[in-house]
Parts: C-alpha cells; sequence; structure tokens
C-alpha cells in the first residue's frame, strides 16, 4: 500500500512539471516559426534593397564622378589663374578647400556605395562591379 500512495504522489509531482514542460514546447515551436517567417521577410526586402541599389548604381557613379570631375576643372581653373597672376578674392581660399573636401567626398561615396552593394550581395552571387 505504501508504494502505491509514492507511485501516486510522484505523478502529482511530475503532472505540472510536465504541463509546464509541453507550454514551453510549443512556445518554442512557435517562436520558431515566428522566426522563420521573420527572418525570410527580411531576406526578401534585402534582396529587394539590394536590386534596387544595383538598379541605380550607375546614376549614382555618373553623378559623384561628374561632381568630383567638376571640382578638379575648377581647381585647375584657380591654379591657372593663381599661375598668371591674377588677385585672389575674398573667399577663394575656403572655395578651394570645399571643392578638395568635395572631391574626396564624392569618391568616398561612390567606394561606399560600391562596398554597400557589396555587402548586401545574397551569399550566393558572384558580384563584379564594373565602371
Amino acid at each position: 500500500m505504501h508504494t502505491l500512495s509514492t507511485n501516486k504522489l510522484n505523478t502529482k509531482e511530475k503532472n505540472p512539471n510536465s504541463k509546464q514542460s509541453i507550454l514551453i514546447t510549443i512556445m518554442r515551436r512557435v517562436f520558431s516559426i515566428v522566426y522563420k517567417i521573420l527572418h525570410k521577410i527580411l531576406k526578401i526586402c534585402l534582396f529587394s534593397l539590394f536590386l534596387f541599389l544595383l538598379l541605380i548604381r550607375k546614376p549614382v557613379i555618373i553623378l559623384t564622378e561628374f561632381i568630383a570631375g567638376g571640382s578638379l576643372l575648377v581647381l585647375f581653373i584657380f591654379f591657372t589663374g593663381y599661375v598668371a597672376g591674377s588677385a585672389p578674392f575674398e573667399h577663394q581660399t575656403a572655395m578651394v578647400i570645399g571643392y578638395i573636401v568635395l572631391i574626396f567626398l564624392s569618391l568616398a561615396v561612390n567606394w561606399g556605395y560600391d562596398a554597400l552593394l557589396l555587402r548586401l550581395a545574397p551569399p550566393n552571387y558572384d558580384l563584379i562591379l564594373f565602371q
């Protein structure tokens, strides 16, 4: 008789733990499914962003190279004017520094844009970025 009561006692003690274990298992499976769905949605969004950025890559490169080339042309004109002996006007030094900064920023944006595209590329893509 004593063993039966011990078995009943053990069964009652295991029931709350087993119910909690079932709830935890169900919650883990639900969270796993939700995580997989959200992960898939994020991958689709990142791939769409990658394709959009790849689509507008050429206009971005043309714009940044146009800015850098125009700044180089203006610096060349300032330099030839300085060599020719014309008197510098009031804000010429600030403009020269600004154009130099603009050259480096436009080339950095160009490089950063390509680095972003390479980073967003899916793992199975062999991406070669030509000019």
